[in-house]
């Protein structure tokens, strides 16, 4: 199950672009264990993919954890 995530600033991305190590470390720390983490810089998207689909809690959990991450990164 993929999750995706979109970056609003995504001139911003050219100057500090994410990094998947980084993402999966941020979504790891929130306590979730996901198989993959992709991102797509040119288009400031950020994909979570997990073994099966996400509880409500959990995708709470994902969705905080990404929101407060996209607030740090400027």
């Amino acid at each position: 199950m993929a999750y995706e995530f979109l970056y609003p600033h995504v001139e911003r991305l050219r100057d500090k672009p994410f990094k998947a190590d980084e993402v999966l470390k941020v979504v790891e720390k929130a306590g979730l264990n996901p198989i993959a983490v992709r991102v797509d810089n040119a288009l400031g998207s950020v994909f979570v993919y997990f073994e099966r689909e996400l509880n409500a809690k959990e995708r709470e959990k994902l969705n905080e954890a990404i929101e407060k991450m996209f607030k740090e990164w400027r």
